[in-house]
């Protein structure tokens, strides 16, 4: 199977934030491998549907109509860095630029605090949950 550096830009198919499954392939941000799923990757989903002001969690990405040379990316965009699917390695179609590093960092640096939120949020609800001892 082929691999991927982080930050690398490919097309595949990836569930939507929601976990639906996309029916064409869509941008995303190679991420890393995934250590808990042989043959699946993480990756960071681009979309071009988003509105001003853009979500906190969310990056803009260089693009060019006549394709950006570093990224690929042909219209407005942004990385959801609270859309971070496991894809399987087969779901990759192809590779069509590298993110930058500055823009690089700053996805990561979202992601980070992205997946900082959903822990907090877990240990809120582990800690408000009712004892099931039956005391």
């Amino acid at each position: 199977m082929p691999s991927y550096d982080p930050g690398d830009i490919l097309v595949a198919r990836i569930p939507d934030p929601d976990g639906n499954s996309l029916i064409d392939p869509h941008p995303c941000i190679f991420i890393a491998d995934s250590i808990s799923r042989p043959g699946f990757i993480i990756v960071v989903g681009i979309t071009g549907s988003f509105s001003e002001p853009i979500d906190p969690l969310w990056w803009k990405m260089p693009w060019d109509p006549n394709r950006h040379p570093a990224t690929g990316l042909t219209k407005p965009c942004v990385a959801k860095c609270n859309w971070h699917p496991h894809i399987p390695q087969t779901a990759v179609r192809n590779v069509i630029g590298k993110t930058p590093n500055d823009v690089m960092l700053e996805v990561a640096y979202r992601l980070r605090l992205h997946l900082e939120q959903q822990r907090a949020h877990r240990k809120r609800e582990n800690q408000s949950s009712p004892n099931d001892s039956g005391q």
